[in-house]
């Protein structure tokens, strides 16, 4: 009853905010992390958020964009909250610190929600949406106004987690579990989810409100790259790995298997690791102890421009996610034609089974055990030595890239999806 009254209270105070205007508020990802360095709008990374903010930007929707720092996910460290005003956003870009930087216990964190919280609600009332647009880093947050307001709120998931499934899933929930899961049931207007072969039908099923609107979209491509094979430099086979240099997504299983590839095979190699993480300088320490260090190479940052002329020179692209294998990186590798090799799907917690049924049997290598950097290293022998298997498996990959949407059709579609939305009666 007490909610009831508040929900109401609320309610009547926040209804008669502007449709035409969107505040969008999500984590300070680390591929947005250089421009706010910088000060400079250039995303390295998360193509999916930032075409969104772009989109926004460049529409006739008035737009204000919160970043919130989170501990975990972003070196970069402030102060005290600062507003940056990029060239090109007609708002300046509000970016709240981590107030629990220097301190791990869950309480600073908590603290940290709530700090995080007054600042979105300060921008809420002074900038006055009609839709409130939260990613999962701000799921406190976005439960909190979808409860308590009745502006439009937009849920937006890059996909399910291991920590997300045990918090519906627990038989013997925690308290931080029970939170997540009353988060979850919250009634959003909207749920926009990524489909990136991480089994996201399951979770959604029983962790939402089975009256809330759910899109689960793939995301899209860049323009389809035509290969050939005698781009690269003669005799020497490139295999790269583009992601988070974290365990979860098989980095150290790479470096392991690629050394044992250049030490047992007579072929020159050339192996690329692109991305950040907490492996890196360990991975970055071993391969320089290595006599094969000179087949290395690991940058840390990418330009988003850069990396579909980065995989057209890729040979044999590896990708070993645990979660899910439609991310960002490998719709890339898609579209520029690359031979892939992927871990089998688990039917048990439907990770990889919409990859199967997107990439088919005979347009990319599944491994048996994305775990086993034998396997890996006895596959990539085996393809690097067969260019015409190589030149199949890119064409196969290649007709199913042109079957699947492009950047503007994805972006275009969650757009027009946004401005469906609008605040209910009463």
């Amino acid at each position: 009853m007490v909610m009831a009254m508040l929900e109401k209270k609320f309610a009547n105070t926040f209804g008669i905010f502007s449709v035409s205007k969107i505040l969008y508020v999500c984590r300070l990802f680390n591929g947005l992390e250089q421009s706010v360095i910088e000060g400079k709008w250039s995303p390295t990374g998360v193509p999916t958020i930032f075409r969104m903010i772009e989109k926004l930007n460049s529409s006739a929707v008035e737009f204000k964009l919160i970043l919130t720092a989170k501990d975990g996910f972003s070196s970069v460290k402030l102060s005290k909250n600062k507003d940056i005003c990029f060239d090109g956003f007609f708002k300046p870009v509000t970016v709240l610190r981590n107030h629990a930087q220097s301190n791990k216990k869950p309480i600073y964190k908590m603290l940290r929600e709530v700090a995080h919280l007054i600042q979105i609600c300060k921008h809420y009332f002074l900038f006055r949406p009609g839709i409130v647009y939260f990613d999962h880093g701000n799921v406190w947050a976005a439960a909190i106004f979808a409860r308590l307001t009745n502006c439009p709120v937009v849920f937006r998931l890059m996909g399910v987690y291991p920590a997300m499934r045990d918090a519906v899933n627990a038989t013997n929930p925690s308290i931080a579990q029970r939170v997540l899961r009353w988060c979850y049931r919250s009634p959003f207007s909207m749920v926009v989810c990524t489909q990136d072969g991480s089994g996201v039908e399951k979770w959604l099923s029983s962790a939402l409100d089975q009256r809330v609107k759910v899109l689960i979209l793939l995301n899209g491509l860049p323009k389809i790259s035509r290969r050939h094979e005698n781009d690269n430099d003669y005799g020497v086979v490139t295999v790269s790995f583009l992601g988070k240099l974290e365990s979860a997504k098989g980095a150290d299983v790479f470096v392991q298997a690629m050394m044992r590839v250049v030490g047992q095979s007579g072929q020159k190699f050339k192996f690329h690791l692109v991305g950040t993480g907490s492996l890196e300088a360990g991975l970055r320490k071993e391969i320089n102890r290595s006599k094969h260090k000179n087949c290395f190479e690991i940058t840390s940052r990418l330009e988003n421009h850069l990396v579909q002329k980065f995989l057209e020179k890729t040979d044999i692209y590896v990708s070993l996610n645990k979660y899910g294998n439609l991310s960002n990186a490998n719709l890339e590798a898609i579209a520029a034609g690359c031979c892939i090799v992927l871990p089998s799907s688990r039917q048990s917690t439907g990770i990889d089974v919409v990859t199967d049924q997107i990439l088919g049997w005979n347009a990319v290598y599944r491994l048996k055990n994305g775990a086993d950097h034998e396997e890996l290293a006895r596959v990539v022998t085996q393809l690097a030595a067969s260019p015409e298997r190589r030149g199949a498996m890119s064409q196969n990959v290649l007709h199913i890239a042109e079957t699947l949407p492009d950047w503007q059709q994805r972006i275009d579609f969650e757009f027009n999806e946004l401005l469906k939305l609008r605040a209910p009666d009463g």
